[in-house]
């Protein structure tokens, strides 16, 4: 796809334009194997604002091919492993043990159906700490780290039990924005909002299409909260990007 003319569409519009920091990450990290995709997963990577260590991280531990292809920190930078069109990683882990399905939806607990979810999937990390637990009046991560409140966001009514998490940036959420407009374009990844995304979802566990939360396929997962900003880019952008990309110009991206 031609990033320039992609980017030039996207200035134009107001948006900054998409740059990759692209990585160097061992091939026996992720699988190297072309699959149609069809879905756009949303993840937080429960740890520091510094993508490149998240990957770092991956490259040397024992847990096989288990990453994504993307990690965004909070700058609104986004760091690339591999090409997420044309490989893949295993972030999803439908077949874990503690992940408890309802019975109708056990069948898919399968390395097989597993296989199948991450190969069809463009997944990306935002640099997050997620949930958080307070205590004296502070709050502090799972490694208890203190974070600031003015970097936190507080569910009245909890989500998944939890009511304080790490903020997701402005800039991160324009990031995920350019970049699911980007495989929406290469990849056709359809936009449409799935309002069943923030929970299990019966559809997204059989596979279908769009985009969703690791909390979609997980019921031990937490990420991505829904943070109302969040919501309302992913509510909006199917009709920002055909305001932005005229069918033209579309053809044009696609072919070049």
């Amino acid at each position: 796809m031609n990033t320039t003319f992609f980017n030039n569409i996207l200035k134009e519009n107001g948006f900054n334009p998409l740059h990759f920091n692209k990585l160097s990450f061992p091939g026996n990290q992720y699988v190297q194997r072309k699959k149609t995709k069809k879905t756009f997963i949303l993840h937080y990577s429960s740890g520091w604002d510094n993508a490149r260590g998240m990957f770092n991280g991956w490259a040397k531990d024992k847990l096989g091919r288990v990453c994504t292809s993307y990690g965004i920190e909070d700058s609104g930078k986004i760091f690339r492993a591999f090409d997420a069109s044309d490989n893949y990683g295993y972030a999803i882990y439908i077949n874990s043990p503690t992940n408890h399905l309802p019975k109708n939806l056990q069948q898919f607990k399968t390395v097989k159906h597993d296989v199948l979810l991450n190969s069809q999937a463009i997944q990306v990390e935002v640099c997050n700490w997620g949930w958080l637990r307070e205590k004296n009046n502070k709050l502090y991560s799972w490694t208890r780290t203190e974070i600031p409140r003015d970097k936190t966001i507080f569910y009245p009514d909890g989500y998944r039990g939890m009511h304080f998490f790490e903020r997701i940036t402005d800039s991160e959420i324009e990031a995920l924005q350019i970049l699911i407009m980007y495989h929406a374009i290469k990849d056709d990844i359809r936009l449409t909002y799935n309002h069943d995304m923030w929970d299990i979802s019966e559809r997204a566990v059989r596979g279908a299409e769009g985009i969703w939360s690791h909390t979609s396929y997980r019921t031990d997962k937490l990420d991505i909260h829904p943070q109302a900003e969040l919501v309302s880019m992913l509510m909006n952008v199917e009709d920002d990007f055909y305001r932005i990309f005229n069918p033209k110009d579309i053809k044009l991206l696609k072919s070049a």
